[in-house]
This record gives structure tokens, C-alpha cells and sequence, in this order.
């Protein structure tokens, strides 16, 4: 899985410095490289149990774009697990993703452009299971 979402980030940063060389691109050129990766490799399995199902371009009120990468837990339902066990989860799941987005070098435009990371993660009945938001604010930090 981790080599899939390395590869999934790189895929947004080549299409992102194919559109633009600077950090200065348009919601639109946002949206063709969203809608570029979801028609290009979604929907995948990226392990036995999370299907990667899409990933949008949004804007918050302030104008920062989001990219909201939506997968779904195939075999996992949320009435099966307690708050505390997801909010566990989901602890775990945002460091080893933060830790990614800070680390890799191919993420540099991603954190250059302020874009704000968002994962969905939904169970097998479309219900949310989690959410994961990487901020500037987080992944720009100095701390790991």
C-alpha cells in the first residue's frame, strides 16, 4: 500500500509541475489533474482491504484547494469498531501519512502550494469510517 500512495503522489506532483512550473495554478488545472489520476487508476485495490475510489479537487471558503482522496474499507464495517478504537485508528493513519507528505521529496509542490490533503475513508456500507486532514499547518511543521 505505501508503495501505491508514493506512487499516487508522485503521480499528482508530475501532473501538477506538467501544468504549471510554478505553485500558482488555477482551480481548473487542479481539477484536470484530480479528475486525471481518478480516470487513470481508480477504482484499485490497494491492499486486501482498502480500495483507493477517487480523488476530487475542492476549495475551502478561503480558496485553499483540497484534495480528497476517497477509499473505501472493503471488508470493514463501522458498527464493528468503538469510537475509541477508530479514533486509535485513526491517530496512527494520519502519522504514517504525515510522515510520508513531510518526508518525501517528490511532495515538495504539494507542501510549495498550501493544498490542503484530505482523506475519506468510508466502510463497506458507505458509511465515513474516518477522516484524515493534512494541513500546511501540520505537514509544514518542523516536528515529525
Amino acid at each position: 500500500m505505501k508503495k501505491l500512495l508514493i506512487t499516487l503522489f508522485l503521480a499528482v506532483t508530475f501532473l501538477i509541475q506538467g501544468i504549471s512550473q510554478t505553485t500558482n495554478f488555477t482551480f481548473q488545472e487542479f481539477q484536470i489533474i484530480t479528475n486525471t489520476i481518478t480516470e487513470s487508476v481508480c477504482p484499485v485495490m490497494v491492499d486486501s482491504e482498502t480500495r483507493f475510489d477517487k480523488i476530487l479537487a475542492l476549495q475551502d471558503a478561503n480558496g485553499t484547494f483540497i484534495a480528497q482522496y476517497n477509499y473505501t474499507l472493503v471488508n470493514t464495517a463501522k458498527s464493528d469498531y468503538s469510537a475509541l478504537q477508530i479514533e486509535t485508528i485513526l491517530r496512527i493513519k494520519e502519522a504514517e501519512l504525515l510522515k510520508e507528505l513531510k518526508q518525501n521529496d517528490g511532495m515538495k509542490i504539494i507542501r510549495d502550494s498550501n493544498i490542503i490533503i484530505s482523506y475519506v475513508y468510508y466502510d463497506k456500507y458507505k458509511d465515513v469510517f474516518m477522516i484524515i486532514k493534512l494541513t500546511p499547518e501540520k505537514y509544514n511543521a518542523r516536528s515529525i
